[in-house]
């Protein structure tokens, strides 16, 4: 049954209802995050297919804390990552799914808002001040970044607004 609907869940036909079902029968953890991955990051999926993959990847694979070079290492070069989808979130003007405390940074990552109407915001929130210049860099290169320190995700969230 759990193969059937991960085979579900890669058709790249599906129907954005029969995905959600089919995530929502998932139980626990036991595909490698590269199943999420390899979606997220294939174009011949639909924008919003690849959205949820990159959305349940986050929320299945990464156990906060997670420093930021291994997370890079784990996303292996996004191409759905870029310095246009990211603001550091400075002031509020509602409430946001994560935390936001003194000394930290929140990042909502807008997912395909290019493509789609209703975007999902990805939102991490880091151990410490970090651009999101650097994040990407970061991200890029997985490489250790002087400008980060050795800052974490602390907390992720993914909401549609």
């Amino acid at each position: 049954m759990r193969h059937d609907m991960l085979q579900r869940i890669a058709d790249r036909t599906i129907a954005e209802a029969d995905l959600s079902a089919a995530i929502d029968q998932l139980g626990a953890v036991t595909e490698p995050p590269s199943f999420w991955l390899a979606i997220a990051n294939d174009r011949s999926y639909a924008a919003a297919h690849r959205a949820v993959a990159i959305c349940q990847f986050f929320k299945r694979q990464i156990t906060a804390p997670v420093g930021l070079v291994q997370l890079a290492r784990l996303l292996d070069h996004p191409d759905w990552l870029n310095a246009a989808a990211i603001t550091v979130v400075k002031h509020l003007k509602g409430e946001i799914a994560v935390a936001w405390n003194p000394g930290e940074t929140v990042l909502a990552i807008r997912l395909f808002q290019a493509e789609l109407e209703h975007a999902p915001v990805l939102y991490l929130r880091l151990s410490q001040p970090l651009a999101a210049e650097d994040f990407i860099r970061i991200m890029q290169s997985a490489q250790a970044d002087p400008a980060a320190g050795d800052a974490r995700v602390l907390e992720v969230a993914c909401v549609t607004e």
